[in-house]
């Protein structure tokens, strides 16, 4: 399958899933991911926003807060991603495709913080780490960007988007490790 046939095909799956089956598996998640070894190091969280049938990160952002740790939001700026502090939800806004980020005025992050744990979205992932995203290319270009800070990526996922394998083009990046409600 191409990558539009894999976006297709997982998007329907999603659009399938009813709220409670959302909140559970992303509960799961959640603590799975609270749990890990990187989370307690990192200084830094850049998380995304959760929208539509993505597993849900409100708690994970509360959460990382709560511990002190600074946490950055990604805002779309025309055809680039800027990650932006927050300190709470109150941070937030929605955007016009409806999806929350942060409000103008808030400190850019420049990925100073030695340790940052970037959670990466994605429409589909493999087990070596390779990610289908939306279409858009947003968070390749902004890795790419960055490719001098230390930024570990996971990815949280249902287990519907673990595909066995993932063809890549050169600019697609990886993610570190990713997470699916059984392991």
């Amino acid at each position: 399958m191409n990558k539009q046939q894999i976006r297709k095909m997982i998007s329907e799956k999603k659009q399938n899933m009813t709220e409670k089956e959302i909140r559970h598996l992303s509960g799961e998640l959640t603590h799975a991911f609270c749990c890990l070894k990187e989370f307690a190091d990192a200084e830094c969280l850049f998380a995304y926003c959760s929208f539509n049938q993505e597993v849900r990160t409100d708690t994970i952002i509360r959460t990382a807060l709560e511990q002190g740790k600074r946490v950055a939001v990604p805002k779309v700026l025309d055809d680039r991603l800027e990650f932006r502090y927050i300190r709470s939800e109150q941070d937030l806004e929605t955007s016009p495709l409806g999806i929350p980020e942060p409000k103008d005025g808030l400190e850019t992050a420049d990925g100073r913080e030695e340790r940052i744990l970037m959670l990466t979205p994605g429409l589909a992932f493999d087990r070596t780490g390779a990610r289908i995203g939306y279409g858009k290319g947003l968070y390749d270009r902004y890795l790419s960007a960055h490719s001098g800070e230390k930024i570990t990526m996971i990815a949280l996922c249902y287990g519907f988007q673990l595909l066995e394998y993932i063809e890549t083009e050169p600019f697609d990046k990886k993610v570190d490790r990713v997470l699916t409600p059984a392991g």
